[in-house]
């Protein structure tokens, strides 16, 4: 019997999150941008659903913009992180 729900559990592990949507995509691919930048530094990798936050209230042509910006300066995360404060 432990041996049944050891292996529903594995299945569960085993399949990986399809990434459905542009929207999606356009996160995962900040993600991994954003995480390659901070390999081999003192900062913790980033989650899908800690920039899906950060990312909720810009629109898909927003995010495209913000990529494109994004990846043609020298810090993405900078630039990433900076175009997000919101200035009162």
């Amino acid at each position: 019997m432990e041996q049944i729900s050891l292996m529903l559990n594995l299945q569960k592990f085993e399949t990986k999150k399809t990434k459905s949507s542009e929207r999606a995509e356009l996160i995962g691919e900040f993600t991994d941008l954003l995480n390659r930048e901070r390999s081999g530094t003192k900062y913790k990798k980033l989650s899908y659903s800690f920039i899906g936050i950060k990312l909720a209230h810009v629109s898909i042509s927003d995010l495209y913009f913000l990529l494109k910006r994004c990846k043609e300066s020298s810090s993405f995360g900078k630039v990433f992180f900076g175009s997000l404060k919101i200035n009162h």
